[in-house]
Protein backbone atom coordinates (compact mmCIF):
# COMPACT_ATOMS: atom_id res chain seq x y z
CA UNK A 1 0.00 0.00 0.00
CA UNK A 2 1.27 3.23 -1.02
CA UNK A 3 2.49 5.64 2.27
CA UNK A 4 0.71 8.77 1.43
CA UNK A 5 1.68 12.53 2.63
CA UNK A 6 -0.37 14.39 5.53
CA UNK A 7 -4.16 15.54 3.83
CA UNK A 8 -4.39 12.47 1.42
CA UNK A 9 -5.39 9.31 1.45
CA UNK A 10 -4.49 5.75 -0.39
CA UNK A 11 -6.98 5.24 -2.81
CA UNK A 12 -7.17 1.86 -5.28
CA UNK A 13 -8.72 2.98 -9.13
CA UNK A 14 -9.39 0.20 -11.83
CA UNK A 15 -7.21 0.70 -15.19
CA UNK A 16 -10.79 1.58 -16.30
CA UNK A 17 -9.85 0.40 -20.18
CA UNK A 18 -11.59 -1.72 -22.00
CA UNK A 19 -10.28 -5.38 -20.88
CA UNK A 20 -7.81 -6.55 -24.18
CA UNK A 21 -8.00 -10.09 -23.31
CA UNK A 22 -9.08 -10.75 -19.81
CA UNK A 23 -6.53 -11.50 -16.69
CA UNK A 24 -6.78 -13.79 -14.26
CA UNK A 25 -9.95 -15.59 -13.48
CA UNK A 26 -12.08 -12.96 -15.17
CA UNK A 27 -14.38 -13.60 -18.00
CA UNK A 28 -14.75 -10.96 -20.81
CA UNK A 29 -14.76 -7.70 -17.95
CA UNK A 30 -16.49 -4.72 -19.44
CA UNK A 31 -13.65 -3.09 -18.03
CA UNK A 32 -9.83 -3.92 -17.27
CA UNK A 33 -9.97 -4.25 -13.34
CA UNK A 34 -5.79 -3.91 -13.17
CA UNK A 35 -5.16 -1.19 -10.60
CA UNK A 36 -3.29 1.30 -9.25
CA UNK A 37 -2.96 3.15 -6.13
CA UNK A 38 -3.21 7.01 -5.81
CA UNK A 39 -2.65 9.43 -3.14
CA UNK A 40 -5.96 11.85 -3.24
CA UNK A 41 -7.05 14.25 -0.80
CA UNK A 42 -10.32 14.64 0.12
CA UNK A 43 -13.07 15.14 -2.92
CA UNK A 44 -10.03 15.12 -5.24
CA UNK A 45 -11.73 13.09 -8.56
CA UNK A 46 -10.01 10.01 -9.33
CA UNK A 47 -7.51 10.25 -12.24
CA UNK A 48 -7.93 8.24 -15.65
CA UNK A 49 -4.83 5.81 -16.09
CA UNK A 50 -4.06 3.05 -18.60
CA UNK A 51 -2.10 0.30 -17.02
CA UNK A 52 0.68 -1.15 -19.90
CA UNK A 53 -1.60 -3.72 -21.57
CA UNK A 54 -3.42 -0.52 -22.77
CA UNK A 55 -0.49 1.70 -24.03
CA UNK A 56 -0.45 2.47 -27.70
CA UNK A 57 1.46 -0.78 -29.26
CA UNK A 58 3.91 2.35 -30.00
CA UNK A 59 4.56 5.63 -30.63
CA UNK A 60 5.17 7.51 -33.85
CA UNK A 61 8.26 10.25 -34.52
CA UNK A 62 7.60 11.92 -37.64
CA UNK A 63 10.69 13.63 -39.69
CA UNK A 64 10.29 15.82 -42.95
CA UNK A 65 12.20 14.89 -46.18
CA UNK A 66 11.39 17.68 -48.72
CA UNK A 67 12.02 16.83 -52.87
CA UNK A 68 11.80 18.86 -55.74
CA UNK A 69 8.56 16.96 -57.24
CA UNK A 70 7.16 13.97 -57.33
CA UNK A 71 9.95 11.86 -59.81
CA UNK A 72 12.39 13.43 -57.81
CA UNK A 73 10.88 11.72 -54.68
CA UNK A 74 10.19 8.46 -56.53
CA UNK A 75 13.87 8.40 -58.21
CA UNK A 76 15.41 9.22 -54.34
CA UNK A 77 13.29 6.61 -52.84
CA UNK A 78 14.24 3.83 -55.61
CA UNK A 79 18.04 4.59 -54.55
CA UNK A 80 17.66 4.44 -51.03
CA UNK A 81 15.91 1.23 -51.89
CA UNK A 82 19.09 0.05 -53.95
CA UNK A 83 21.40 0.90 -51.22
CA UNK A 84 19.13 -0.45 -48.63
CA UNK A 85 18.46 2.39 -46.84
CA UNK A 86 15.40 2.29 -44.73
CA UNK A 87 13.28 4.73 -45.08
CA UNK A 88 11.74 3.97 -41.83
CA UNK A 89 12.93 2.61 -38.41
CA UNK A 90 12.05 0.75 -35.19
CA UNK A 91 13.12 1.40 -32.30
CA UNK A 92 12.77 -1.28 -29.18
CA UNK A 93 14.33 -2.09 -26.35
CA UNK A 94 14.27 -5.85 -24.88
CA UNK A 95 14.73 -5.89 -21.24
CA UNK A 96 15.69 -9.00 -18.33
CA UNK A 97 15.77 -8.34 -15.07
CA UNK A 98 17.00 -11.68 -13.23
CA UNK A 99 16.32 -12.93 -10.27
CA UNK A 100 19.34 -14.34 -8.37
CA UNK A 101 19.54 -17.24 -5.57
CA UNK A 102 22.73 -19.03 -3.65
CA UNK A 103 22.92 -22.58 -2.32
CA UNK A 104 26.17 -23.97 -1.06
CA UNK A 105 28.71 -23.32 2.09
CA UNK A 106 31.74 -21.81 2.47
CA UNK A 107 33.90 -22.24 0.16
CA UNK A 108 31.24 -24.31 -2.33
CA UNK A 109 29.04 -21.59 -3.48
CA UNK A 110 25.98 -21.74 -6.63
CA UNK A 111 24.77 -18.37 -7.92
CA UNK A 112 21.60 -18.81 -9.89
CA UNK A 113 19.78 -16.39 -12.00
CA UNK A 114 16.28 -17.32 -13.79
CA UNK A 115 16.20 -14.29 -16.49
CA UNK A 116 12.74 -12.73 -16.75
CA UNK A 117 12.17 -10.82 -20.32
CA UNK A 118 10.04 -7.80 -21.26
CA UNK A 119 9.69 -5.38 -23.39
CA UNK A 120 9.52 -1.58 -22.60
CA UNK A 121 6.23 -0.38 -24.07
CA UNK A 122 6.76 3.36 -24.25
CA UNK A 123 10.15 2.86 -25.40
CA UNK A 124 8.73 1.22 -28.53
CA UNK A 125 8.90 3.95 -31.70
CA UNK A 126 8.27 4.15 -35.36
CA UNK A 127 10.26 6.64 -36.54
CA UNK A 128 8.48 8.17 -40.31
CA UNK A 129 8.99 10.09 -42.97
CA UNK A 130 7.09 12.67 -44.31
CA UNK A 131 7.58 13.55 -47.72
CA UNK A 132 5.97 16.79 -49.35
CA UNK A 133 7.65 18.95 -52.11
CA UNK A 134 6.04 22.58 -53.62
CA UNK A 135 2.60 22.32 -55.01
CA UNK A 136 1.54 19.11 -54.70
CA UNK A 137 -1.58 17.98 -55.93
CA UNK A 138 -4.18 15.97 -54.24
CA UNK A 139 -3.58 12.75 -56.49
CA UNK A 140 0.37 13.10 -55.06
CA UNK A 141 -0.66 13.51 -52.11
CA UNK A 142 -2.83 10.62 -52.32
CA UNK A 143 -0.01 8.83 -53.73
CA UNK A 144 1.95 9.75 -50.54
CA UNK A 145 -0.12 8.71 -48.50
CA UNK A 146 -0.54 5.06 -49.94
CA UNK A 147 3.01 4.99 -49.63
CA UNK A 148 3.65 6.01 -45.88
CA UNK A 149 0.43 3.83 -45.14
CA UNK A 150 1.93 1.08 -46.69
CA UNK A 151 5.37 1.88 -44.82
CA UNK A 152 3.65 2.09 -41.43
CA UNK A 153 2.57 -1.13 -41.92
CA UNK A 154 6.24 -2.84 -42.62
CA UNK A 155 7.16 -1.48 -39.32
CA UNK A 156 4.37 -2.36 -37.75
CA UNK A 157 5.71 -5.97 -38.63
CA UNK A 158 8.94 -5.22 -36.63
CA UNK A 159 6.74 -4.44 -33.41
CA UNK A 160 5.19 -7.95 -34.38
CA UNK A 161 8.21 -9.40 -34.07
CA UNK A 162 9.41 -7.94 -30.60
CA UNK A 163 6.37 -8.99 -29.39
CA UNK A 164 5.85 -12.29 -30.19
CA UNK A 165 9.38 -12.91 -29.84
CA UNK A 166 9.75 -11.68 -26.52
CA UNK A 167 6.49 -13.54 -25.36
CA UNK A 168 8.15 -16.75 -26.43
CA UNK A 169 11.48 -16.14 -24.72
CA UNK A 170 9.36 -15.29 -21.47
CA UNK A 171 7.63 -18.64 -21.38
CA UNK A 172 10.82 -20.52 -20.90
CA UNK A 173 11.80 -20.73 -17.85
CA UNK A 174 15.71 -20.96 -17.90
CA UNK A 175 18.21 -20.69 -15.01
CA UNK A 176 21.61 -19.86 -15.32
CA UNK A 177 24.12 -20.98 -12.92
CA UNK A 178 27.53 -20.33 -11.63
CA UNK A 179 29.86 -21.63 -8.73
CA UNK A 180 33.00 -20.02 -6.43
CA UNK A 181 34.17 -19.92 -3.36
CA UNK A 182 32.55 -17.17 -2.20
CA UNK A 183 29.39 -15.42 -2.69
CA UNK A 184 30.97 -12.67 -4.72
CA UNK A 185 33.10 -15.15 -7.09
CA UNK A 186 29.64 -17.58 -7.99
CA UNK A 187 27.94 -14.43 -8.76
CA UNK A 188 30.65 -13.11 -11.41
CA UNK A 189 30.64 -16.81 -12.63
CA UNK A 190 26.84 -16.44 -13.05
CA UNK A 191 27.14 -13.43 -14.67
CA UNK A 192 29.55 -14.28 -17.21
CA UNK A 193 27.24 -17.01 -18.52
CA UNK A 194 24.09 -14.85 -17.92
CA UNK A 195 25.96 -12.20 -20.32
CA UNK A 196 26.39 -15.08 -22.81
CA UNK A 197 23.29 -16.06 -22.90
CA UNK A 198 21.67 -12.73 -22.97
CA UNK A 199 23.86 -11.93 -26.46
CA UNK A 200 22.52 -15.36 -27.76
CA UNK A 201 18.75 -14.09 -27.24
CA UNK A 202 19.61 -10.89 -28.61
CA UNK A 203 21.22 -12.26 -31.53
CA UNK A 204 18.89 -14.82 -32.37
CA UNK A 205 16.24 -11.55 -32.29
CA UNK A 206 18.47 -9.28 -34.87
CA UNK A 207 18.38 -12.59 -36.95
CA UNK A 208 14.27 -12.39 -37.48
CA UNK A 209 14.33 -8.44 -38.09
CA UNK A 210 16.82 -8.97 -40.41
CA UNK A 211 15.39 -11.75 -42.17
CA UNK A 212 12.24 -10.01 -42.28
CA UNK A 213 13.93 -6.59 -43.79
CA UNK A 214 15.62 -8.95 -46.29
CA UNK A 215 12.48 -10.61 -47.51
CA UNK A 216 10.54 -7.89 -48.05
CA UNK A 217 13.41 -5.03 -48.82
CA UNK A 218 12.48 -2.82 -46.02
CA UNK A 219 8.91 -2.67 -46.81
CA UNK A 220 9.06 -1.63 -50.79
CA UNK A 221 8.62 -5.71 -51.36
CA UNK A 222 5.99 -5.86 -48.35
CA UNK A 223 3.69 -8.09 -50.47
CA UNK A 224 6.02 -11.16 -50.14
CA UNK A 225 4.44 -11.73 -46.51
CA UNK A 226 1.50 -10.16 -47.38
CA UNK A 227 0.32 -6.28 -47.60
CA UNK A 228 1.43 -3.55 -50.10
CA UNK A 229 4.70 -2.69 -51.17
CA UNK A 230 5.92 1.04 -49.61
CA UNK A 231 6.40 2.35 -53.01
CA UNK A 232 5.79 6.09 -54.34
CA UNK A 233 3.78 5.70 -57.70
CA UNK A 234 3.62 9.35 -59.02
CA UNK A 235 -0.16 9.87 -60.49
Amino acid sequence: MAKCGKGTVARTVKCGEATKPPHTDEVNPGTCSRVKVFCLAPGEAEPDWACWQHLPRYQTVYKDREFLNCADAAAKLKEDAKNKTAAATTEYRIKNAPTTSYSGVEGNYTCTATPHWSFDRKKMVINLPRYSWPNMTDAEKAAVQKALDALRVHEEGHVTIVEEYVAEIAGKKTNISGSGPTTKDALAACSAKLKDYEAGIFAKHRERQDEYDSKTENGTKQSEVGGEDAQLVCP
